[in-house]
């Protein structure tokens, strides 16, 4: 008898994968968005996605948004709103 994926691990490793790139969107969008954006650091902005380490984040933001969280917060800076 076969088990189900979430008992062999893989099925959580892929929550796991959506978990964190809901995480970065949101991140995305708080430093898209969020007024005063200049006034939240990309750490506490990390912090507040459940990351603790700032370079780890980065990497992973990267990864997933295809610009650096500094990128993308230049790139909000010019849009008009």
């Amino acid at each position: 008898m076969h088990q189900p994926l979430d008992a062999r691990g893989a099925g959580q490793r892929e929550k796991n994968k959506i978990d964190k790139l809901r995480r970065i969107k949101e991140a995305a969008r708080e430093l898209f968005v969020s007024k005063g954006f200049d006034d939240t650091t990309t750490r506490e902005i990390a912090l507040a996605a459940g990351f603790t380490d700032q370079a780890h984040f980065a990497r992973a933001f990267r990864r997933a948004m295809g610009k650096t969280p500094s990128e993308h917060r230049q790139l909000a800076r010019t849009q008009p709103w």
